[in-house]
């Protein structure tokens, strides 16, 4: 509503709320001095936060209560119990159950999006609802992931920058325990050694995919042409050398040989080399050690994720596994769905110690001068 009423503006024109107020369709329509009493305060124009203001109603539960599936009393289940401190978006105007003599109101947590009706106040006066802001929270200092579930092992969508403030969708709560599988290996860039994550949970995207290696096991001539009958040597292939697969192996049907055209890692000589001999020795195989980084991740000093990191693995580096996979298990951490004020990216992301709340509204703790620009 916001983007239409501002055409992409940071401020939407008051006339245009005012239209789109008086083209609503409502059994008592509001009069013209009606508007004008509603309206006077934003004749500079309304911001995204004056409309949310405007549209939504937040509570914040005060006493342990009932969710339940349902305005009667009588009539209803409990779906789950409002925690003492739990924000709720009221979602429709009180009422009395009569039968009861409770007012009570339909709302939506806002941890988990749970819907229900709750009781606003008891009928001995205990207020279990009180008014609240808004949610809103911010990142103070450096970069957070945006996810797409709440789970950290989900897709990054995007990331936050220092400073951006986040409507808060849905949370914070914590995730699940996370499996994460570490492996330990060497950087074949510059030899750093250390541990980096394969890949967050069992069915998570992995950091790195095999590369195209293989691996000489025994001493084999490496020669300029398939046909064994018909090639040169170009030079002898020591056993423990890395080889980049050019093509697949193809079958010597005549001479029963396996063999294969490869680039050597250490020189960039060329060749085609023996895979397979006749009798079945392997001289090359296939190199599962050899992973290709996929998207950059720390590469870090202890097996323990989080530990000191030695630096960022960039995407396309070939990592030699040393050892692993080996599980280790996180705690989850505490986890909020948010949209940006500005551009209205959306996604899940970490609430650490970087991320603090926010609000659109201060109060003057001591007197200062009122500027009339930033400058």
């Amino acid at each position: 509503l916001f983007a239409r009423l501002s055409g992409g503006a940071n401020t939407a024109p008051l006339e245009a709320l005012r239209r789109y107020i008086e083209g609503l369709e409502c059994p008592t329509p509001l009069r013209s001095n009606q508007l004008d009493l509603g309206l006077h305060h934003y004749a500079q124009g309304v911001t995204f936060l004056d409309l949310a203001a405007m549209l939504q109603e937040y509570m914040r539960c005060v006493k342990d209560i009932a969710l339940t599936s349902a305005f009667e009393v009588k009539s209803s289940s409990t779906i789950r119990k409002l925690d003492k401190g739990e924000i709720v978006e009221i979602l429709g105007c009180q009422t009395a159950d009569e039968a009861v003599g409770l007012a009570r109101v339909k709302c939506r947590a806002v941890v988990d999006q749970a819907e229900g009706w709750v009781t606003l106040k008891g009928n001995q006066g205990t207020a279990f609802l009180e008014s609240a802001s808004k949610p809103y929270l911010w990142l103070v200092e450096g970069v957070a992931a945006l996810h797409k579930a709440c789970e950290r092992s989900s897709d990054e969508v995007g990331s936050l920058e220092a400073g951006e403030v986040m409507e808060v969708l849905e949370g914070p709560r914590k995730e699940a325990p996370l499996e994460l599988f570490r492996i330990r290996g060497k950087a074949k860039s510059d030899g750093k050694t250390g541990w980096a994550t394969l890949k967050a949970g069992k069915d998570g995207r992995p950091n790195f995919e095999c590369a195209r290696t293989m691996l000489c096991k025994s001493s084999i001539a490496l020669t300029t042409a398939f046909d064994v009958a018909a090639c040169a040597p170009i030079r002898k292939l020591e056993a423990g050398e890395v080889l980049e697969q050019v093509e697949p192996p193809k079958e010597d049907e005549t001479r029963k040989l396996t063999r294969v055209h490869v680039k050597c890692t250490a020189d960039g000589k060329e060749g085609w080399a023996t895979m397979k001999g006749n009798a079945g020795t392997a001289y090359i195989v296939e190199n599962i050690s050899h992973q290709i980084c996929r998207i950059g991740v720390p590469l870090e000093s202890n097996h323990a994720a989080g530990s000191k990191v030695l630096r960022p693995l960039e995407p396309g580096e070939v990592f030699e596994v040393l050892e692993g996979p080996t599980a280790e298990v996180k705690p989850g951490d505490l986890r909020a769905k948010g949209r940006t004020l500005r551009g209205s990216r959306e996604g899940w992301f970490t609430v650490s110690d970087a991320v603090k709340p926010w609000s659109p509204n201060y109060v003057c703790a001591k007197p200062t001068d009122l500027a009339d620009g930033p400058d």
